[in-house]
This record gives structure tokens, C-alpha cells and sequence, in this order.
């Protein structure tokens, strides 16, 4: 616990975090948060959105009642739970620590870059580190949903050769754009964030921490602008689950939805994303703001 603490805990609150590197800080906090963000309400919106998504025949509405009805109840909203567990404390980790190195590397370096473009820059390098751990997990979950098959199973088939490893990277292009895209715009508007913070918490922290809960979760609903990527990620993982394979690009992907459905068709499950980057802005973007600084 005293451990948890000390990598947990604001720096220089009681002098603790000077006996752990910054980096080890930041692992753990992503860590921390993603996996709390994930159990407390992540898990069952990101069904809720995939579900959305490959059925947009569904209204949002629909595709909820049906993650319930028709893929097992409610122990449905929190299928492939163990490798989202994965996923968050790897993920988040993984974020936090990228970002926050690329942050601290372009300030040492003294870039004549205005602060939210630095916040911007290490956003991307922040969102692309943590697909290196995404792109497995969302496979592993979206196949535990669709297929009913555990996990560990599909693990087990890769290890034993049925399984080719690079399948579980599916859809890995259009995630790192997704990934790159969402951190860029949620890392500059950070920076961008600090002085209206500032003055909230000078009005009353109250304030200050209902300005910032407000901010980040405006800003996870505008970061949902790059939608289509999303939609890209999951027809190809779909098709690779489902139809034993998937080799278009993003653009191909993306094309043949306008082709098949429409514009409209890029962002179908738009409602659930939103939901879901609210809340995960909110932990990973606002929570550290009010409590590590």
C-alpha cells in the first residue's frame, strides 16, 4: 500500500514521489486509471459501441437493449473482461508514460512551440505507444463478444501456431490514426485548459474541478470527430473474426462503407463513442490534472 502511495500520490506530497523516477509515476497512474475507468461504467459503453457499429441497421438505443438481449445478458456488458484488464493497465500505462516522456523531452529541448502544441505533439506519441498494447486487446475483446470464444483461447490457438500472431494487429492502422488523432486534440486542449483551471480553483476549488470535469468531457465529445477511423478498426476486425480475414486499408474500408451505406455510414455508433470518450477523458485526461498537480 505505502508503494501505491508513493507512485500515486502528487509530487512532493510529503516528499514520497522523490524516491520513485517519473516515469514509474506515470506507468502506474495510466495504469490506475484506465483500469478504473474501464470497471466503473468503460467496459459496457465500449460494447455498446461496437455493437452499434456492426449492426447500423440498429438505432443506439436498439443496439443496448440487444448487447443484453442477444449476447448473453448482463454479463454481456462486461464480456472479455480479463483482457480489457490487460488492455487498461497496459494501455494506460503505456499512454501516460510516452506522453508525459515526449511532454518533458520537448520542454528540456526548449522547442519554440506554444504550450498546447507541445501538449498536441505529445499527445500523438502518447496515442500511438499505447496501440502497441490496443491493437491486441480491442482484437481479443471484440472476438470474445462476437465469437463467445474466451480470450485465453484465441491466445492459446496463436501460441500453437493455428493463429497467426500479426492477426491480432487487425485493424491497427486505422486504431493508430484513431489513437493519434484523439491524444493530439485531447493533449493540446490540456495545456490550453490550465489557466481557465486556475481561475476556477482561485474562485473555489469547487469551481475549478466542475470547470474541468465540464472542459474534459465537452472535449471527449468534439475528439469524436474522427469517428470514421473507428469504423474502419471495427469492420476490419469484424471481417477478420468473421470472415477469416480482413487486407483492405483504412481508405479502403472507408470507402466501402460510403459505398454500401452511405456517408451517414461512417458514423453510425456515434452516440456510444461519444459516451465512451467522455468518460475516458475524464480519467485520463481531467483526473490527473486535479489530482497530480
Amino acid at each position: 500500500m505505502a508503494m501505491a502511495m508513493c507512485l500515486l500520490c502528487p509530487q512532493g506530497a510529503g516528499g514520497a514521489t522523490t524516491l520513485l523516477p517519473s516515469t514509474a509515476r506515470a506507468l502506474a497512474r495510466g495504469a490506475v486509471l484506465r483500469i478504473t475507468a474501464d470497471l466503473t461504467g468503460g467496459l459496457p459503453l465500449d460494447h455498446w459501441k461496437t455493437r452499434s457499429i456492426r449492426h447500423p441497421e440498429e438505432s443506439a438505443l436498439q443496439a443496448l437493449k440487444a448487447v443484453y438481449q442477444q449476447q448473453g445478458g448482463l454479463g454481456a456488458y462486461w464480456a472479455g473482461l480479463p483482457a480489457k484488464l490487460i488492455e487498461g493497465s497496459l494501455c494506460g500505462a503505456a499512454l501516460m508514460a510516452t506522453k508525459e516522456g515526449m511532454r518533458a523531452a520537448l520542454v528540456q529541448a526548449r522547442v519554440p512551440l506554444a504550450e498546447s502544441a507541445i501538449g498536441g505533439i505529445a499527445g500523438i506519441a502518447g496515442g500511438i505507444g499505447s496501440c502497441l498494447v490496443l491493437a491486441p486487446t480491442t482484437m481479443l475483446v471484440l472476438t470474445t463478444a462476437t465469437t463467445g470464444k474466451p480470450a485465453l483461447t484465441t491466445l492459446r490457438d496463436v501460441a500453437e501456431g493455428k493463429r497467426n500472431f500479426l492477426e491480432l494487429y487487425t485493424g491497427g492502422g486505422s486504431l493508430a490514426l484513431r489513437e493519434a488523432t484523439n491524444w493530439f486534440e485531447r493533449g493540446g486542449e490540456e495545456e490550453e485548459e490550465d489557466e481557465r483551471l486556475s481561475q476556477g480553483i482561485a474562485q473555489g476549488v469547487g469551481k475549478g474541478a466542475a470547470l474541468e470535469i465540464g472542459s474534459g468531457v465537452i472535449g471527449g465529445v468534439l475528439a469524436c470527430w474522427n469517428h470514421p477511423f473507428e469504423i474502419a478498426r471495427i469492420r476490419q476486425q469484424r471481417d477478420q473474426v468473421l470472415l477469416g480475414g480482413s487486407k483492405e486499408s483504412t481508405l479502403d474500408t472507408m470507402r466501402k462503407v460510403v459505398e454500401k451505406e452511405g456517408p451517414h455510414g461512417l458514423y453510425v455508433g456515434l452516440v456510444p463513442r461519444c459516451a465512451l470518450s467522455a468518460w475516458l477523458t475524464s480519467f485520463m485526461v481531467v483526473a490527473p490534472r486535479l489530482l497530480f498537480k
